[in-house]
């Protein structure tokens, strides 16, 4: 089966009559276009003039150090920063807070367990028909109680810490 295909302006290729041709055809007229279009392409940014300049290694190094630790994506873009002036945010991650924040982690799930461990022997003592059985369970809750007022009294202590470190007077 031949089909005919309207000629590519971009190309000055006229028509093309084989069916095995038609992709290879259709995207050679779209690349020409594109390029065609890159071409005609005006900057929109405002970035109109290049600028080459050439510095000493250590300043280079010092650049990219920069560059790294700062939130900006590119060398081109922490230049136009420094050369206009504005501010270059820096990221610093403060480790001190990851023991901190484990030891938090850990007394919570801590606190959950025996939150669990309450429930569970409520529901045993409200089913118990027996007096000393209940006596038991009632025991049972009051330790569990008493587990939660520790690990509750670490906790303060943790936030204590922290808002003497972190906190203003």
């Amino acid at each position: 089966m031949f089909t005919t295909f309207p000629s590519c302006p971009a190309s000055g290729v006229g028509r093309v009559v084989q069916k095995t041709f038609r992709v290879g055809f259709l995207l050679h007229c779209l690349h020409l276009k594109q390029k065609k279009m890159r071409k005609e392409k005006k900057r929109t940014d405002g970035l109109e003039r290049t600028v080459i300049a050439r510095i000493p290694k250590e300043k280079f190094e010092e650049m990219q150090q920069l560059l790294a630790s700062s939130t900006l994506k590119n060398m081109s873009e922490l230049l136009r920063h420094i050369l206009e002036n504005r501010k270059i945010i820096i990221e610093h991650y403060d480790n001190t807070f990851d023991k901190v924040m484990a030891e938090l982690s850990g007394i919570r799930k801590e606190i959950h367990a025996i939150g669990i461990n309450i429930n569970q022997v409520t529901r045993k003592f409200h089913a118990q028909l027996w007096p000393q059985t209940m006596l038991v369970n009632a025991l049972e809750i009051t330790k569990l109680y008493q587990q939660t007022d520790q690990k509750v009294t670490e906790l303060f202590s943790i936030i204590e810490n922290l808002s003497q470190k972190w906190l203003p007077e």
